[in-house]
C-alpha cells in the first residue's frame, strides 16, 4: 500500500499565452524575489533535482516560456509554480523555495521561480482544475497531491512528460516504484506527474519471535490477527510483547491509510484498475460486506495493539 505522493506536473504553456488575470491573488502568495511582479510565471521548483545539466529544456523547465531582460541585456525567464501552503505543508513550500533559490544560482540568474501557495489541498485542486478548464495559464507547473491528475488531464491541463522523463539521463525513472510510475503519475498511458515524495506502508515482523513461538509469517489478515493474538501479552527476553503495532493517533497520518489498506485488500481483487471504494466501470460502491469485514479485521488489530495505540505513533 502506498500513500499518495507529492508530485510535480508541468503545464507546457508559453509566456505569451498567459492570461491578463495572472495577477489575481492566491491564498498565502509569496515571492521568491521582490522584483518578480504579477507578470512573472511559475515553474517546476524541484529544478535542482531534475534538470539536464541546467539547460532550459530540462524537465524542470519544460514550459519554454519567453523571458524578460534583467536590464543588462541578459534574458531572464520567470516561472510560476503552485503548491499547497497551509498547515502541515510548510515543509513542501520551504523545499520548493530552497530549490528555486538554488536553481536561480545554478542558472546564473537566468531563471527566477515564483512559488505560489494555496492554503488547503482542496483549494490547490480547485486552482489546478480551474486553470486547466479555463485555459488561463496562470502557472507553469504544480507540486500537488496526484489525486487531481485525472480532472486536470481531461481538460488537457498537463504537459505530456513522457519523452522528457524517458530521455533524461539524470532521472533514473526505472528506479521509481512501479505503482508511482505506472499508476499514480500516469494517465491514459502518458506520464503527467513526476513523484518527488511518497510513502510505502510495509509490514515488519520479528523472525526471532515467530521462531520462539513456532509461528509462520502471516500472509492474510486472518493470519496476521492469529499471530498478534498468539504473542500479545507474552514475555520474550524479559519484555512483554505487543501483537499488532500500528500508531493511530491522528497526527501520525497512518490511521486512515491503514484502514484503506485493509479495505482495499478486500475489495480490490483485480489490481489497481478495479478501484477499492467504487467499481471503475460504473461507480458502484464496493463497501457493503467488504467494509464490514475490514472493520472486523481492524477490531482485531486494535484488540492486540498497544495500550496507547491511539495516543502515539507507535514504535
Amino acid at each position: 500500500w502506498m500513500e499518495e505522493p507529492t508530485t510535480m506536473a508541468d503545464t507546457g504553456v508559453r509566456e505569451e499565452e498567459r492570461s491578463s488575470v495572472d495577477s489575481r491573488p492566491i491564498a498565502g502568495q509569496r515571492k521568491m524575489n521582490d522584483d518578480v511582479g504579477p507578470e512573472g510565471t511559475g515553474a517546476d521548483s524541484a529544478a535542482d533535482v531534475t534538470t539536464i545539466d541546467g539547460k532550459r529544456n530540462s524537465s524542470a523547465c519544460l514550459a519554454e516560456c519567453d523571458g524578460d531582460s534583467d536590464g543588462g541585456g541578459e534574458e531572464v525567464t520567470r516561472l510560476r509554480i503552485l503548491t499547497a501552503d497551509g498547515p502541515g505543508f510548510g515543509i513542501i513550500r520551504d523545499m520548493l523555495e530552497s530549490a528555486a533559490e538554488a536553481y536561480y544560482v545554478r542558472t546564473d540568474g537566468a531563471v527566477e521561480i515564483d512559488v505560489v501557495g494555496a492554503d488547503t489541498l482542496g483549494r490547490l485542486d480547485e486552482e489546478i482544475v480551474a486553470d486547466a478548464r479555463q485555459r488561463t495559464s496562470l502557472y507553469d507547473g504544480y507540486v500537488s497531491n496526484p489525486r487531481v491528475v485525472g480532472s486536470a488531464a481531461l481538460h488537457d491541463g498537463f504537459l505530456d512528460l513522457t519523452p522528457h522523463v524517458l530521455d533524461d539521463p539524470t532521472l533514473d525513472w526505472l528506479d521509481v516504484l512501479l505503482a508511482f510510475r505506472e499508476v499514480i503519475g500516469t494517465f491514459e498511458g502518458k506520464i503527467l506527474m513526476v513523484p518527488l515524495d511518497g510513502d510505502v506502508h510495509s509490514m515488519y515482523y520479528r523472525t526471532d519471535v515467530l521462531e520462539e513461538f513456532g509461528l509462520a509469517v502471516p500472509r492474510t489478515w486472518d493470519e496476521y490477527a492469529q499471530v498478534a493474538r498468539a504473542v500479545h501479552g507474552r514475555f520474550y527476553k524479559d519484555r512483554e510483547l505487543i501483537g499488532s503495532c500500528v500508531g493511530r493517533e491522528k497526527s501520525c497520518g497512518i490511521g486512515a491509510y491503514w484502514a484503506n489498506l485493509v479495505l482495499a485488500s478486500v475489495t480490490q481483487t483485480g489490481g489497481t484498475g478495479t478501484g477499492h471504494m467504487f467499481d471503475t466501470k460504473d461507480l458502484t460502491p464496493l463497501a457493503g460486506e467488504a467494509l464490514v469485514e475490514a472493520i472486523r479485521q481492524l477490531e482485531e488489530h486494535v484488540k492486540y495493539g498497544a495500550p496507547d495505540e491511539f495516543g502515539g505513533c507507535g514504535g
